[in-house]
């Protein structure tokens, strides 16, 4: 099951767990469902009135939806289906949800799944650890957060031919305006960009939340 918005981003959402489901059932059709939300909205009654209607309780649901929606939604959700297990991709802003869920209580938050494109900020990778130091650098008061490392891992250098032009034309566009400088602190790697391969990460961190409120990782299978 899918809980997404209804604009592009939530249709390459579902696209991609459609295609992933299939790939799982080697090649074999099957229905994922798909409960929608209004893009800058938090109505997910719709959402739930469906879910409430399945007479087979889904066991998990992918979400591609803002940190406030995808709150709203598991606060509506949680006692209707108690095992369901939510999986956010990180396009939810892990930080944001994880507050979101901890004012509503611990049970809302305990399990929750966010998929990064970074490492956890708490993990002792390399990039991390670089992030960490430039951080406390330049800007101590502020923590370092999962949205912060990928916006600072995203000012990647120049890699010649295969570098995507359109990031280097916004880069260059953000050195003349000054707001390059200010972006700083950077945490370098390699990311490398190719045609029909615009991602250029292609692992996927899995993060847990506590009762705590605070981000386990996890090994994704």
């Amino acid at each position: 099951m899918v809980f997404a918005q209804q604009d592009t981003y939530g249709d390459a959402g579902f696209d991609g767990v459609a295609k992933a489901v299939r790939a799982l059932r080697s090649g074999r059709d099957g229905e994922v469902l798909r409960l929608n939300y209004k893009r800058n909205t938090i109505d997910v009654d719709e959402a739930v009135a469906q879910l409430r209607k399945l007479r087979t309780p889904p066991r998990a649901v992918v979400m591609v939806a803002t940190y406030r929606a995808a709150a709203k939604f598991i606060e509506k959700t949680r006692d209707i289906n108690p095992p369901l297990i939510y999986t956010n991709v990180s396009f939810v802003g892990s930080t944001a949800l994880a507050e979101e869920l901890m004012l509503l209580g611990a049970k809302y938050a305990n399990g929750v799944i966010v998929t990064q494109v970074v490492p956890a900020v708490d993990s002792y990778s390399n990039v991390v650890l670089e992030y960490k130091t430039a951080l406390s650098a330049s800007f101590p008061a502020k923590p370092p957060t999962t949205c912060r490392l990928r916006v600072t891992s995203r000012q990647c250098h120049d890699r010649g031919p295969e570098t995507d032009r359109t990031d280097a034309r916004h880069r260059a566009s953000r050195r003349r305006s000054g707001k390059l400088a200010r972006s700083r602190p950077r945490a370098w790697y390699a990311v490398e960009f190719r045609p029909h391969r615009a991602p250029g990460i292609h692992k996927v961190w899995g993060t847990q939340l506590d009762a705590q409120g605070r981000y386990q990782p996890i090994e994704l299978q």
